[in-house]
């Protein structure tokens, strides 16, 4: 940030915050060391509200980055002095002329409520003859006993509290059944027990907050005295209150540099963080005041709109944005949930680059493209196993905690991997608003994209998403950092990374961690592969309790030879668990036949056909039954099918269904008969050589080059005719429908419909795309290729061109050796001799090529090849001079 822009920003605070009365002093008097006597508390004068003009945090923020002098004096002419004040309306807090000494972020929510009790005497006075009942019940206390001078004996009190209410929350736990929503912010109570008994916290527990949210959640059991809003506003603070603890770790010195620009930005941001708490100690104590029926309530009751829930709710909302606001300025891109604060943390540039060089993808948007090429995740889908009891065994931290690996294993189809995406969605939610679980890896394997499919991959993403989320175990990475790049991408960087990973989750700081690997027996098998993975996860499992591993695979004896010689693994079959698979398949069934009734309705609505909605029920109905009979518990038979049917009419769909044939590979084999009598059969079948031997998904744009269609085809549509493969409607990316469907294609080229596919062998594929990566190199690559005019320019202010010469032959420049050195014989026909293909390409483009791997970001990539492609030459030149 510039000096004009951090001034900017200052005026910007300067006038969202005018002075409160003496803040600075009552702030700095709030701010001495616990134990020593705080401040008499007085009320604050009333102030004046703020400037209905006033424009929104949003507009503020993107004005001051385009007009900073002329926003900072708009904003200092509308806002006034502002405070929280016995009337209904929240106004944000004021800014110092001087910035105050900084509270400890420790201490933010004791400031929150002394500053509270400041403005609100009443309000809190009350609160506290309430909380000192609870304290003294059994001596039948009146009054208040609650400490108002040594801070460090009020907050033992507040311990002593907490420790009660906590008490009685695990008790109504196991009272009866209660709404889910109430039973949802039980569990997140309960999470807060076990974590204050640890010796770690991620997230700072305070006392005077969470005794009042304990009290505030037992009123709620009684139904004659709750309020729906009232009540709906307590969970609402339960769920957040993880994340607004963890805002004061937006303060801490290692967090952000507190040089002489930040310093006034840092000392606003803890103004509205305890503003925020403010505003959510207000509305824990008045639901408490207003649920106890007592006579002092006529008093207050008017003055601080006590029934006033929406209002309060307000309040907190405002509160909120203001933090988000002042976060923004300060550097913070993520700040809406507890996991987004976390990864939005600052770090050093060194440890941006290592991040940045162990990031192969970001796992939560592979996720995402998963659910939108398999059908969005239905959550009737997944549930079942939440119930599941040795589900339920994995998840219990506290009885023995001897099962610590869950493997889920099942056929091809089955919905292991939505089952899983399922669980981490769960999982995460968990990790949003529970306190004594504090961390959440994973990793989804996928045969098709060579970057998911391999060990070293799997750790690389595990380690990656683990530092995201706790950044001071970076530091396990400076023993190799003298390697640099090779870390990761080096042969033996997987034995490398396990002994980081093994480091890392014996680190004290990481506490309870799930770690997630979705397809197991899709991660490669050359060594260093599958083999040393499954007993990498074997022996952590069996020697750190603080570690769970949930894995799934197909059923594969090599991954059951390893996995059940751990004394810590569970193994959950789907097909033994056929009757919960089998009911969600069927909702999968309902889901997909209400989209089809839909898409019917919506073609018959101008029709006048007497009773054709009664037909159209009938017919389906009837494709409904069929499926259900049929499926056998296979959610991608089921989805295969519905894809078949697409543009199907009603008078035919049940026909077209009543015609599938059962079993995954027999419906491949119709697909591929189909594609055999199309009008662009030949299209299709070099499409599907193209992908069948592909390293990766790839861009429509790559397949045209790569595959050779025609220019003008519509090649959307060649893709669909295919059968096996899909397409993504918003970038365009090419894949196969499942890892079975490729399997179907290499495993049996032999059969008749295969072989027309690949008349001369599935393998042959990859001369054809070596030869037809090197032409369409040959005809692009070329010095300077993106007009920079500038070679020794930063990759990070490369800016690619539009449009981008490049885009279409990324894949051919980053895999065209693997190909090359994939061919199954002849390479001496292709390439390796003087004055070949291969020679003369190297000879014109290999520094153009060069300049191309850096633009892609894939140099480490190319030097691999290039090694590759060097022991290729070695070996033949050795096996010719031995003819």
């Amino acid at each position: 940030m510039s000096k004009k822009e951090s001034q900017s920003f200052q005026g910007f605070f300067r006038g969202i915050r005018a002075p409160k009365q003496e803040i600075s002093k009552e702030r700095k008097d709030g701010n001495q060391r616990d134990g020593q006597v705080a401040p008499p508390v007085t009320p604050a004068p009333p102030s004046k509200n703020i400037s209905t003009n006033l424009i929104t945090d949003a507009e503020a923020f993107q004005n001051a980055k385009t007009k900073p002098s002329l926003l900072t004096k708009e904003l200092q002419s509308q806002h006034t002095a502002s405070s929280f004040t016995n009337s209904s309306t929240w106004e944000p807090a004021s800014a110092q002329k001087e910035p105050a000494i900084p509270t400890a972020p420790s201490q933010l929510w004791d400031q929150a409520y002394d500053d509270l009790k400041r403005d609100e005497c009443e309000l809190v006075e009350l609160y506290e003859t309430i909380i000192s009942r609870e304290l003294d019940s059994s001596k039948g206390a009146e009054g208040n006993f609650i400490e108002q001078r040594d801070r460090m004996k009020k907050r033992s009190q507040m311990d002593r509290l907490l420790k009660t209410s906590l008490d009685k929350a695990a008790e109504l736990a196991k009272v009866g059944r209660v709404e889910k929503n109430i039973g949802d912010a039980i569990n997140i109570v309960l999470s807060v027990k076990d974590a204050v008994g640890g010796a770690l916290q991620a997230v700072p527990i305070a006392a005077v907050a969470w005794a009042g949210v304990c009290v505030a959640l037992q009123l709620f059991l009684n139904p004659i005295t709750e309020s729906a809003t009232n009540q709906d506003g307590i969970i609402k603070v339960i769920r957040n209150m993880k994340w607004y603890s963890s805002l004061s770790k937006l303060l801490l010195g290692e967090t952000f540099e507190h040089d002489k620009r930040f310093a006034e930005l840092r000392c606003q941001l803890e103004n509205q963080v305890l503003d925020l708490y403010k505003a959510i100690l207000k509305y824990i104590i008045k639901s408490i005041c207003a649920h106890k029926r007592n006579p002092a309530l006529r008093i207050v009751r008017n003055s601080v709109k006590l029934d006033d829930w929406n209002g309060s709710l307000d309040d907190i909302n405002k509160a909120e944005d203001f933090v988000k606001a002042a976060a923004s300025s300060y550097g913070v891109r993520e700040t809406n949930s507890y996991l987004g604060l976390l990864v939005s943390m600052h770090v050093s540039e060194a440890q941006n680059e290592i991040m940045h060089k162990l990031c192969i993808t970001d796992m939560a948007a592979e996720i995402k493209s998963l659910q939108e090429q398999k059908d969005h995740l239905l959550a009737d889908s997944y549930k079942w196993i939440l119930d599941n009891r040795d589900y339920k065994d994995f998840t219990d931290w506290h009885h023995s905690n001897t099962k610590r690996l869950l493997w889920i294993k099942g056929n091809p189809g089955k919905g292991k991997t939505m089952l899983l995406i399922g669980i981490v969605g769960e999982l995460t939610a968990q990790l949003e608003t529970h306190f004594d679980n504090a961390h959440l890896s994973y990793f989804f394997c996928k045969g098709t994209d060579d970057r998911l499919n391999t060990a070293t991959a799997v750790l690389r993403g595990l380690i990656w998403m683990l530092l995201r989320h706790q950044r001071s175990l970076i530091r396990h990475l400076d023993m190799f950092k003298d390697l640099g790049s090779t870390l990761f991408d080096a042969r033996t960087s997987f034995y490398n990374l396990e002994n980081i990973f093994k480091s890392m989750l014996k680190d004290e700081a990481l506490q309870r961690t799930y770690l997630v690997i979705d397809a197991l027996d899709e991660c490669k098998r050359e060594e260093p592969g599958l083999l040393q993975l499954l007993k990498l996860i074997s022996e952590i499992s069996e020697e750190n309790d603080k570690v769970k591993w949930l894995v799934s695979s197909r059923n594969e004896s090599e991954i059951e030879a390893v996995l059940e010689e751990s004394i810590t693994r569970m193994r959950l079959s789907l097909e033994l668990n056929a009757q919960s698979v089998g009911s969600a398949v069927k909702a999968y069934i309902d889901h997909k036949m209400w989209e089809l009734d839909q898409r019917y309705q919506k073609a018959y609505a101008t029709s006048k056909i007497p009773k054709i909605y009664e037909k159209l029920q009938r017919v389906l109905h009837d494709v409904a039954e069929e499926l259900r009979m049929r499926a056998e518990g296979t959610f991608l038979w089921v989805a295969l099918v519905f894809k078949q049917i697409e543009g199907c009419g009603a008078d035919k769909v049940l026909k077209h269904v009543q015609d599938m044939p059962q079993g995954l590979d027999n419906i491949y084999g119709q697909m591929m008969l189909q594609v055999d009598k199309l009008g662009d059969a030949a299209d299709c079948k070099r499409v599907l050589s193209t992908m069948v031997n592909t390293y990766r998904p790839i861009h429509l744009s790559e397949l045209l080059i790569l595959a050779e269609l025609p220019e003008i085809a519509i090649h959307q549509d060649i893709v669909k005719h295919c059968g096996l493969l899909s397409i993504t409607e918003d970038d365009d990316i090419v894949y196969f429908v499942h890892q079975s469907a490729k399997d179907y294609l290499i495993k049996d080229t032999d059969s008749y419909i295969l072989s027309k596919i690949f008349p001369h062998g599935q393998a042959e594929g990859h001369r054809t795309l070596f030869l037809r990566s090197l032409k369409a190199m040959s005809t692009t690559l070329e010095r300077d290729v993106y007009m920079l005019q500038h070679p020794g320019i930063s990759i990070t202010e490369v800016k690619a061109p539009n449009p981008d010469p490049l885009f279409s032959i990324r894949y051919a420049c980053i895999y065209w050796i693997d190909h090359f050195c994939a061919i199954p014989s002849g390479h001496d026909k292709v390439g390796l001799c003087d004055n070949s293909t291969t020679d003369v390409f190297l000879r014109k483009h290999f520094l153009h090529w060069l300049e191309a791997l850096s633009l892609l970001e894939s140099i480490s990539h190319g030097v691999l090849a290039i090694i590759k492609l060097i022991r290729l030459l070695t070996v033949s030149h050795y096996n010719v001079d031995n003819l």
